[in-house]
């Protein structure tokens, strides 16, 4: 897999698109508390209406910063993605199994027979033509 990971080339958004994201951030996280009746975050709404400014008329300030955010998404991606694939085989997969143990179920007939001669079962539906599957 790391091979596969080494060989994609990485595409990142436009500055510009980078920019106004997160100046759209910042403006809404200032306006936020309105919703409650408080204060704005008046910070949060000026860095948001410079960045706004920054991401129209130089966008390119924003390069390293975008390759930055998209190399820690990837990183993220790294770590969040086998954590979330484990939990999800721990609570689906193992409880099955432990299920069809406790139950003594052999869904697929994995277990050794020793009388037969072979595995191979015979079809009692004859396999169609494979032209026009679709």
């Amino acid at each position: 897999m790391s091979e596969y990971q080494e060989n994609l080339e990485l595409k990142t958004s436009s500055e510009r698109s980078f920019g106004l994201l997160f100046s759209s951030v910042l403006i809404l996280f200032g306006l936020y508390p309105l919703i409650y009746g408080e204060m704005l975050t008046l910070w949060s709404i000026a860095v948001g209406v410079v960045i706004l400014l920054f991401s129209i008329f130089r966008p390119m300030i924003f390069k390293y910063p975008n390759i930055l955010w998209i190399k820690i998404g990837i990183a993220l991606g790294k770590i969040v993605s086998p954590v979330v694939l484990g939990v999800v085989y721990i609570f689906s997969v193992v409880p099955l199994g432990l299920l069809f143990i406790i139950l003594k179920k052999d869904l697929i007939n994995k277990s050794i027979q020793i009388e037969k001669d072979s595995y191979w079962e015979d079809r009692e539906i004859p396999v169609g033509s494979m032209k026009n599957q679709y």
